[in-house]
């Protein structure tokens, strides 16, 4: 019953934030990325937009947009990488220590890293490496494991299988 309650008004809930989301995205005020994406899709010229809500025929909101001030997002946003080579060299305390890696796309990159992460490449430094890694201005270690490890492999049907198995009955829920 309480789970019902919870979606008895999903529809109402999600119509009502996408016009929230188009209105802020109008106004250079980051909010959605996908809304984002479907302003600029618009055809240029576009100056108005009036989206309305009708429920059983009577109307239950209106939103007017004017014109649409997209804000710029920054093109340099971090990003999560995955690489895959050797370990080449390692900085200790007290500099800041980081990880150097080489992969067949890339000569060499510094890699910042925590202490432990240091003493953890001296183990791994005659293997086959994978690391993940969060790249922006400065490239910073999150992940190092030896390459051949299963648990950092990211395989699309075992995440799949996982994501089903997990959920299956709310998934179940959901589709009635």
């Amino acid at each position: 019953p309480a789970q019902f309650e919870l979606y008895a008004n999903l529809a109402d809930r999600s119509v009502a934030e996408l016009l929230d989301d188009i209105e802020r995205e109008s106004k250079g005020q980051p909010a959605n990325s996908a809304v984002r994406r479907y302003l600029r899709s618009l055809p240029s010229g576009t100056n108005r937009q009036v989206y309305e809500i009708y429920d059983g025929g009577k109307q239950t909101k209106i939103k007017e947009i004017g014109e649409v001030k997209l804000t710029e997002m920054p093109s340099d946003l971090p990003s999560l990488r995955a690489y895959e080579g050797n370990i080449i060299g390692v900085v200790f305390d007290p500099g800041r220590p980081e990880v150097r890696i080489k992969t067949e796309e890339i000569s060499s990159m510094w890699l910042n890293a925590e202490a432990e992460d240091v003493e953890k490449a001296l183990t791994l430094r005659k293997d086959k490496i994978r690391v993940i890694a969060v790249q922006g201005k400065r490239t910073r270690l999150v992940g190092l494991k030896r390459a051949d490890d299963p648990r950092f492999k990211f395989d699309t049907e075992v995440a799949k299988r996982h994501i089903f198995e997990r959920w299956e009955n709310v998934l179940k829920q959901l589709a009635k």
